[in-house]
């Protein structure tokens, strides 16, 4: 989360300088948000100056309740994904701000690790974290979902599943 918003952060124009304090203070507020497993708000009760950090609802977050977080954030994902044994296409666009490609490599390694040359990386060019296309990072940010439909990213995913299927 601390990467995603460091990235919301440049995105949204503020300067170098501020983004490093203001990242302190994200830190923070994840720290009570996840790890002690409270609401945003009650974080930002036990610690006001948080207040000017948050962007998102008392309790909800990207329209999601905080349970939800909570929930993710006790998962051992990394745990997960070297446990797949199975083909796997791992689908990242290239102007996705909300998760890094080291995400998306760290799990075809994770896989691959398990079970070599299962797993494959297709980078989408341009492409968004909800699958469409633009023009500039900066668009992508802007108007995330927005823009146009990948139709050869979506191709590719479609003989992967062909592939996989004939197969077996």
């Amino acid at each position: 989360m601390i990467e995603l918003e460091r990235r919301r952060l440049a995105l949204e124009g503020r300067p170098r300088a501020a983004i490093s304090s203001e990242v302190k203070a994200l830190s923070e507020l994840y720290a009570g948000y996840l790890l002690e497993r409270r609401t945003p708000a009650e974080v930002i009760q036990l610690k006001p100056t948080l207040k000017t950090v948050w962007y998102d609802e008392p309790a909800h977050q990207y329209g999601r309740p905080a349970t939800y977080y909570h929930q993710l954030q006790t998962l051992d994902l990394g745990a997960a994904w070297s446990r797949v044994a199975v083909p796997a296409l791992i689908v990242w666009g290239e102007y996705d701000w909300i998760m890094s490609r080291d995400d998306q490599t760290l799990i075809v390694d994770s896989i691959n690790a398990n079970a070599p040359g299962r797993a494959r990386l297709l980078t989408v060019p341009r492409m968004d974290h909800s699958f469409s296309t633009h023009a500039t990072p900066k668009a992508a940010f802007d108007r995330m979902g927005s823009g146009d439909y990948p139709q050869a990213a979506a191709a590719e995913i479609v003989a992967f599943i062909r592939a996989t299927v004939a197969a077996r």
